[in-house]
């Protein structure tokens, strides 16, 4: 259904999100 796929998406952008932010500490931090 549409509520599925939008709780998907919006799981999905989360991680990616999370992800970004692991890597920028990561970075920061060489």
């Amino acid at each position: 259904t549409f509520a599925e796929m939008a709780r998907e998406a919006k799981n999905a952008i989360s991680h990616r999100g999370k992800a970004i932010q692991q890597l920028q500490a990561f970075l920061l931090q060489q």
